[in-house]
């Protein structure tokens, strides 16, 4: 039994080949990126409505700066006449 392939392997179709090899990795990459987002949307989401049940009143925007380690103020505006305090774990 012969070892080579019953056809030629030419420069054209290592070229395509090439291409759909990196066409993947684009792909995978950008689905990548995708699922990424979408754990971080979903995080957000989950702590801040873990806040919300425990009577924290912080919005997913001021969630998302916590998380992103962004300084923020020791009171938060919840309306244009009141704040709220942010809880820490001394405040227990």
């Amino acid at each position: 039994m012969s070892d080579q392939p019953p056809y030629r392997i030419t420069p054209n179709m290592l070229a395509g080949v090439e291409e759909i090899g990196e066409a993947i990795g684009r792909a995978e990459a950008a689905g990548f990126a995708q699922d990424l987002r979408l754990r971080r949307a979903n995080r957000i989401r989950s702590v801040q409505g873990t806040l919300a049940i425990e009577g924290n009143r912080l919005s997913q925007d001021q969630v998302a700066a916590i998380l992103d380690g962004k300084p923020l103020a020791r009171f938060f505006t919840t309306n244009s006449s009141s704040f709220t305090p942010l809880r820490t774990a001394t405040d227990a």
